[in-house]
Formats: C-alpha cells, structure tokens, sequence
C-alpha cells in the first residue's frame, strides 16, 4: 500500500511543479485560456508520470522473474 500513497503523492507534486511552470511562462499570454490549459496540463502529467512510476515497478518485477528463471535453467 505504500508504494500506491507514494505514487500519488509523486504525481501530485511533479504534476503542480509543471502547472506552476506553466502558468508562469505563459499565464499572462493565454489568459484565460491557462486555466483549461493548465486542467488538461495537470492531468496529463499526473497520468505519464503514474505510468511511468508503474512501468518501473512492472519492468523490475520482470527482471527478477527472468532471473529466476535462469537460475531454475
């Protein structure tokens, strides 16, 4: 269960880091436009780096199946 609190809480972060990024570039150029912008910008964030974090975990579960296999053979 702590490795799921930790993803989120990762996401969330990197996820407001980039938002805040955004809305200082170019929160004054879009306007109003930011806010929907910066929506769409947090949830795709939040969703690459929860996949990315999840892929890790997946990647190095393989590879500890894979070596036991080898170890088996």
């Amino acid at each position: 269960m702590g490795w799921l609190v930790s993803m989120v809480i990762m996401s969330a972060f990197g996820s407001a880091t980039v938002v805040k990024i955004f809305k200082l570039l170019f929160g004054a150029i879009l306007g109003p436009l930011a806010a929907s912008a910066s929506t769409s910008l947090f949830v795709g964030t939040w969703t690459a780096i929860t996949t990315g974090l999840g892929m890790r975990g997946v990647s190095k579960r393989v590879r500890g199946l894979r070596q036991g296999n080898k170890d088996v053979g």
